[in-house]
């Protein structure tokens, strides 16, 4: 009888050494997949600034006007910590969507389902990259003025937008002169809808290279001069140069 409790007890000894080695084998797992996850995010941001791309601005939660000024309606925008900055207010969200959070409230089932997708935005010099993950990246849908928003699914191929998408990701291009593109000051404005709720990509415009002159212009002129004044001075740049007489 003794002998048997004994094994009994050795045996739930083991038991439990083995669930205590196994806790801690997938906690260092978990953790080694999470460390994997932010390289990888990482190495993804560092990619994309490589290429060109930089930081966009995402407004979420406000309907705008075009020609209403956007700098009026985004509070220090590009100066946020976050990936991207989410400007929300009162005004028209309420109107149009139930669940707007003001800063004295709890946030709406919505607001968490929109931060939990971690939207981000990358503005290159002639396109933008948007991107989302989770539940609800399928209900995007660009607006089209006076009519109704128009689903991602729907656009039409000639508009020049390129998207890898499924019910849970959405990875989409958008050039610059693409369908339903605004042009608000200096920058480039996208406007969306996320169930129904009003959004905005928000990309500057990239500055215009200057344009450099042939090597075989005068050495009083500059090796560069800006792109708006070209036009007035190529007629008297390209004059041949004047020949020597010869005395006959």
């Amino acid at each position: 009888m003794c002998n048997r409790m004994i094994r009994k007890r050795k045996g739930a000894g083991v038991y439990l050494a083995a669930a205590v080695i196994l806790t801690c084998y997938f906690a260092q797992t978990s953790d080694c997949y999470r460390l994997k996850k932010t390289k990888r995010r990482e190495g993804r941001k560092d990619a994309d600034t490589t290429n060109g791309f930089q930081e966009g601005t995402i407004v979420f939660g406000r309907a705008f006007k075009k020609g209403s000024g956007l700098d009026s309606h985004v509070t220090d925008g590009t100066k946020k910590s976050s990936s991207n900055a989410y400007e929300e207010d009162e005004g028209d969200y309420q109107a149009d969507a139930a669940g707007w959070m003001s800063p004295t409230q709890v946030a709406s089932p919505k607001d968490s389902s929109w931060m939990r997708m971690s939207p981000s935005l990358q503005c290159g010099s002639g396109q933008l990259k948007f991107r989302a993950v989770g539940p609800g990246a399928s209900q995007f849908a660009v607006e089209q003025g006076n009519a109704p928003p128009m689903p991602l699914s729907k656009v039409p191929s000639t508009c020049g937008y390129s998207m890898q998408r499924n019910s849970h990701a959405l990875v989409m291009l958008v050039p610059y002169d693409g369908c339903n593109m605004v042009q608000e000051g200096g920058r480039y404005v996208l406007p969306m809808r996320w169930q129904g709720i009003p959004l905005y990509l928000w990309c500057s415009k990239p500055a215009s290279p200057p344009v450099s002159l042939p090597a075989s212009l005068p050495a009083s002129l500059p090796a560069s001069i800006p792109a708006a004044l070209l036009p007035h001075l190529l007629p008297h740049l390209l004059l041949p140069k004047q020949l020597p007489l010869i005395p006959l």
